[in-house]
Parts: C-alpha cells; structure tokens; sequence
C-alpha cells in the first residue's frame, strides 16, 4: 500500500496532471506525468470500466501497480503519475506489468539510472 502523502487524491491533481502533463502510451497500460513542486512523487491508479468490466480485474490491476511503484527505488521526486489501464492490462501478471511499466518510465526519461 502506498502512503497517501504518495497517492494523488483529488479530482484536481488528476485533472492537472491529464491536462498539463505528457502521456506515454504502451498496448496496455498509459503513464501521464507532469512536474511538481512536491518533494515525492505521487501516483494515481485509473482502468475504466469500459475497459476493463469486471471489478475484481480492475482492483487487481491496481494493486499489482501500487505494490509495483512502492518496489521502484529510482523514481524521482518532483514527479505527479498517473498509470491508466487499457483492456489488456488486467491479464497481464506481475512480471509483465512490471516490466511494461519500467519500459514506460525508461521511455518516458524518468527512471534515475542506479
């Protein structure tokens, strides 16, 4: 579980974020960040029910993210996330989200080399 000073929480920070930021875009999944002034970087969790329509997919996928990001040591701070699932990203295991994320953020430029 991610600490809810490291969630994005309100509708306003979403909107900031899709309206302000820049969006990266894989088969399944879509990374939208933009810069902050706040010294951690923050996430949000988005799959459409259009998407995906059963619920337990849609919960599954975002804890498999949230637990996901907190394992990611190299994400830097100053950074507002948000990780959308498309239609695939719910049959998607671990291993495979995990690795279409890092390739995200390594696309992205955001990953800070260890």
């Amino acid at each position: 579980m991610l600490a809810r000073s490291r969630r994005l929480c309100q509708t306003k920070d979403f909107v900031r974020v899709y309206k302000k930021g820049k969006r990266i875009s894989s088969p399944n999944l879509r990374l939208f960040y933009c810069p902050t002034d706040k010294n951690i970087p923050r996430f949000g969790f988005v799959v459409s029910k259009k998407e995906v329509q059963k619920t337990v997919k849609r919960n599954r996928f975002k804890r498999l993210s949230r637990e996901i990001v907190r394992a990611l040591p190299q994400i830097p701070a100053g950074y507002d996330f948000i990780i959308q699932g498309r239609a695939g990203a719910a049959a998607l295991s671990y291993q495979e989200l995990s690795k279409e994320l890092v390739r995200l953020f390594q696309k992205a430029r955001i990953l800070i080399k260890s």
